[in-house]
């Protein structure tokens, strides 16, 4: 009865760690980066990777210039990656607000449209 108990223990702590999406580490994006290079359909995935996992380090010139030249000058993901930065200097500021306070903001703007 016990081992059951820690089988499903065990099986429930997984997947509340499989449904949690890790920020991109720095070592990752340079690899996505030269992936880029041999591959430009992977920009898109870049992109998308930067939106929804953001970026768990911080933005340097240098890394500001390696998606530059690797881009080869793409505005998209040079503005996701600032997005992504942003969002990992200020998290609260990405979240967005409870439907509560969306409707309340829509009803007024409507008013006073």
């Amino acid at each position: 009865m016990k081992g059951l108990l820690a089988i499903t223990i065990f099986l429930a702590l997984s997947i509340a760690a499989i449904g949690q999406v890790t920020p991109l580490t720095q070592a990752e994006y340079v690899k996505l980066l030269y992936s880029l290079q041999k591959d430009p359909q992977v920009r898109q995935e870049i992109v998308d990777a930067l939106r929804k996992r953001g970026i768990s380090f911080a933005l340097t010139d240098g890394v500001r210039g390696l998606t530059r030249s690797k881009s080869s000058g793409d505005e998209e993901l040079q503005r996701s990656l600032e997005e992504a930065e942003r969002r990992r200097q200020n998290p609260q500021g990405a979240q967005m607000p409870a439907p509560k306070d969306a409707g309340a903001i829509l009803e007024h703007s409507r008013k006073y449209a």
